[in-house]
């Protein structure tokens, strides 16, 4: 999930991370805006920021599935803890119900 670093991109939510993370893949994405966060939450993946960074990231899960199991499973470990519908929703919830 490679982004430019610019206002744009750290505005833009991780969405496309956690499907990632959710269906237990790792993840390699730039480091910019959620997705720089949810890096920092827990070792889920690679935050390359060059070319070479790229490469060297998708060459090791190539040659290290089963570390890139290992990370996908705690991707989606923390997905579920965090960011499923079931943390969600309450939250959202809470928001609309103190505008009432």
């Amino acid at each position: 999930m490679p982004l430019k670093d610019d206002i744009w991109s750290r505005g833009k939510c991780a969405f496309k991370m956690l499907q990632y993370m959710a269906f237990e893949k790792p993840v390699v994405v730039s480091p910019v805006g959620m997705n720089k966060k949810i890096l920092e939450q827990a070792t889920v993946g690679f935050g390359p920021t060059n070319d070479r960074d790229w490469y060297d990231a998708l060459e090791f899960l190539y040659k290290n599935r089963d570390t890139g199991i290992f990370l996908g499973k705690k991707g989606r470990k923390l997905v579920i803890e965090h960011y499923s519908v079931d943390v969600i929703a309450p939250k959202i919830a809470r928001v609309f119900n103190s505008l009432l």
